[in-house]
């Protein structure tokens, strides 16, 4: 159900956001989901594109098939636990220090 090209649809953070940059913030992450798009290819790889810089890499599931493991073209891994997939809907999760984002994408095509 994953492979495909994906879009953001929604961004969540927990980080608290102070109210003078909520307006910034706001923008920021409008941009971000107009910019951004991910392709999952049948074959493992992806190939991810925001604001126009594109990375590439591998992806897997983990044994239980509960987290979606990235790992792009320098070797960095980017694990995100999956707590929604569907044929149209990807929602996923990661913590970056204290920090929780999830993050919910719909399927193009």
């Amino acid at each position: 159900m994953i492979v495909g090209e994906w879009k953001i649809s929604e961004i969540k953070t927990s980080e608290e956001i102070p109210d003078e940059q909520k307006e910034v913030y706001k923008q920021i992450m409008e941009d971000m989901k107009s910019s951004t798009k991910i392709e999952f290819k049948s074959d493992g790889t992806y190939q991810q594109t925001i604001s126009e810089e594109t990375t590439t890499g591998k992806w897997s599931f983990t044994e239980n098939e509960n987290t979606l493991v990235m790992i792009n073209e320098n070797g960095k891994t980017e694990p995100a636990k999956i707590i929604e997939l569907t044929e149209n809907k990807l929602v996923l999760e990661n913590q970056l220090d204290q920090t929780k984002n999830t993050i919910s994408w719909e399927k193009v095509k």
